[in-house]
């Protein structure tokens, strides 16, 4: 067995072959005499055990075993000690496997194929996903499970696996900043990283736990498009680079938010080429979540979408109820327009604002305003009802012609100076709508 040559000690279906090099004090081990089927070394005066990759062989991280203890690491048993990664070679599918525990397919979590130079990771149900390019065994990438950041794409990503949390966690910069993405291995669970006014950078789930690897879903930062559904809301995300997206369907025209994760802006959008741009939250969430969300520029409104009437409803804080008709929203289908809603005795009445569609900025006083026309609309629930108001603005001298005003539960006409009589809400570009949901 110590002449140099190879020496079958295997046969099929798990084909062996064994040299010794004495120059070297070293053992190989091959699947065929080929030299690309080398797999394994052990270096005898040294105690290590190596593996062999598409670039050569590199001791194998994280697994403390002696030759007594695991007399050939390519045995098909896991091979390892508590406390430590445990080892296994999957002679059928020519990789090596990392596991957190002795016994349980669910403790998987990394993967290594030979062949491809290609490293995967799996979840507790044994989803799985390659990592997007070929990122061969190699002194720079021993085991992308050893708790450092690398670059597992030319985006380029990087990525870092925590041990403790038993949590993977994907970056934009090699020291891991720019924080992107999260995903918990033991629920499925995607997370995203953005900034948020009281908490600064901070993760918040994508969709609902359950989410497990999969060919199509091994990424939520891939450019593509994933169903993200719960809770029978059908909800896509997808991550362009910039902005995270969310769509209600997979189609473009369905996106109703995007999330700057950056600067940590939150904008919505109705899909067909109006957008507004809000600022931050002030805590981490999806503000499409169907919960009330506050703005970090305006303590007095809250933001809440609901999701069956696909509205994104600006509720002042006064309000208690969530489904209250006193408040500013924005419906996204239909007639993609602002509207304000109120109780009168037994009928709800929503106008439409139709020539505003998406305005261009808001601010605390709700002032809206539309670059294409100089359109502007002020909307204000202060005090008692019959405090509330709503001005509709003309472009002109200091932007400053009211020409309809909304008291308590009537439009009116004013030509700056003067109230006229009831305004009908059926004509130009105000007009009423049947009662809502």
């Amino acid at each position: 067995m110590g002449d140099g040559e190879f020496h079958l000690i295997s046969p099929e279906p798990y084909q062996w072959y064994y040299k010794y090099i004495r120059g070297e004090n070293q053992g190989y081990w091959y699947r065929s005499t080929a030299e690309a089927d080398k797999r394994y070394s052990y270096l005898y005066g040294g105690g290590y055990w190596q593996h062999y990759g598409t670039l050569g062989g590199y001791y194998i991280s994280s697994v403390q075993v002696s030759l007594t203890e695991c007399p050939f690491m390519g045995n098909g048993n896991r091979n390892g000690k508590s406390g430590y990664w445990w080892y296994r070679y999957a002679y059928d599918l020519d990789r090596a496997e990392y596991y957190r525990a002795a016994t349980g397919d669910g403790w998987l979590r990394f993967s290594y194929a030979f062949t491809t130079g290609i490293w995967s990771h799996h979840d507790a149900t044994g989803g799985s996903g390659e990592f997007t390019d070929a990122l061969a065994l190699s002194a720079t990438v021993p085991f992308v499970g050893l708790g450092n950041w690398y670059q597992i794409s030319s985006h380029p990503w990087y990525y870092r696996y925590d041990y403790t949390s038993d949590t993977g966690s994907w970056a934009l910069n090699a020291d891991g900043s720019n924080q992107r993405f999260g995903y918990d291995y033991i629920n499925g669970q995607w997370s995203l990283f953005g900034y948020f006014s009281t908490t600064g950078q901070a993760p918040f789930n994508i969709g609902p736990s359950g989410l497990w690897l999969n060919a199509v879903d091994s990424f939520m930062g891939d450019g593509s498009r994933h169903n993200i559904s719960s809770g029978g809301n059908e909800w896509w995300f997808k991550y362009d680079g910039t902005y995270s997206r969310w769509y209600r369907a997979d189609d473009d025209a369905t996106l109703r938010f995007f999330f700057w994760n950056q600067i940590g802006y939150w904008g919505f959008s109705d899909g067909h080429g109006y957008g507004e741009q809000l600022n931050y939250l002030t805590t981490p969430g999806f503000i499409g979540d169907g919960m009330r969300h506050a703005l970090y520029t305006d303590a007095t409104w809250k933001l809440l979408y609901n999701y069956g009437a696909d509205e994104l409803r600006f509720i002042h804080n006064g309000e208690t109820d969530d489904n209250t008709w006193n408040y500013l929203a924005y419906a996204f289908s239909g007639a993609y327009s602002w509207y304000d809603s109120y109780t009168d005795g037994a009928v709800q009445a929503r106008y439409l604002v139709d020539s505003f569609r998406f305005a261009n900025t808001f601010s605390t006083g709700l002032n809206l305003y539309r670059d294409a026309n100089g359109y502007y609309m002020e909307y204000s629930l202060a005090g008692d009802a019959a405090d509330r108001y709503a001005r509709y603005y003309e472009s002109g001298t200091g932007n400053n012609f009211s020409k309809y005003v909304y008291a308590t539960t009537h439009w009116w006409g004013w030509d700056g100076s003067d109230f006229t009589l009831d305004w009908d809400p059926g004509a130009s570009n105000l007009y009423r709508v049947p009662p809502g949901p």
